[in-house]
């Protein structure tokens, strides 16, 4: 992804290896004598009908969230009100509006004309980039075959509960074992048909929990997806 200061070159305001423009994926636009190519497993993964339905399946559901252009343009809108009174002092110290600065494509007289450049841009990218995902071909069978699990606990070490957060691509059963150090089970919980973002906090505080190593033992649809290793402190 590159460092966070190289974001000042994106959506639309690089002027070399076709950045400005809003169709094209970047592994097809960097030149072959840049020593800065792409990984070559990008194109890899594409050929993966795994991968590809994954990827489907998740823009689909951000695009009905945190995707979608109101939620977008929303939080532009958002940031943009908070920095109204110090652009304007800002374009008067450093006088650049309408003025080339490499490697910018777009040169605006305006501040408010930036802005709407990269509304303009990004609505356009999705657009683009709706068109090429919905030309993924998944059978039914394939995408009913992905999920995808993100699992994280916190806080670990810990005192007297865990906070569980999962994410999953589609519904399923989903179970939540801990167990101590020699294997006794300590605490067992069952969803059912989870789906999207979940937070869930467990009280431990209930068990008399001595000081040391616990597992936390996860189980979608049947089978062991992740295994967390937990302390507690006191």
């Amino acid at each position: 992804m590159g460092p966070l200061w190289d974001f000042n070159l994106a959506f639309g305001n690089a002027d070399y290896y076709e950045a400005f423009k809003a169709d094209g994926w970047m592994i097809h636009t960097v030149p072959e004598f840049d020593e800065l190519q792409a990984p070559f497993w990008w194109d890899r993964l594409r050929e993966d009908p795994y991968y590809n339905s994954a990827i489907k399946m998740r823009w689909e559901q951000l695009r009905e969230s945190i995707f979608s252009i109101e939620h977008i343009e929303y939080i532009i809108d958002s940031l943009a009100g908070e920095i109204t009174e110090s652009q304007a002092r800002n374009f008067e110290t450093f006088p650049v509006l309408g003025t080339y600065i490499w490697p910018n494509y777009f040169i605006g007289d305006t501040w408010e004309s930036e802005v709407q450049y990269m509304k303009d841009w990004i609505y356009n990218r999705i657009t683009w980039m709706d068109n090429q995902i919905d030309l993924i071909n998944t059978s039914e069978d394939g995408i009913k075959s992905v999920n995808a699990y993100e699992i994280s606990v916190n806080p670990n070490p810990f005192i007297e509960e865990i906070t569980v957060h999962v994410y999953f691509l589609r519904p399923c059963d989903f179970e939540i074992k801990i167990y101590n150090s020699i294997g006794t089970k300590i605490h067992q919980q069952t969803l059912i048909s989870v789906t999207g973002p979940l937070e869930l906090t467990i009280p431990l505080s209930n068990y008399v929990l001595e000081k040391g190593i616990y597992f936390c033992q996860f189980i979608a649809e049947g089978e062991i997806v992740a295994t967390r290793k937990l302390i507690k402190l006191q």
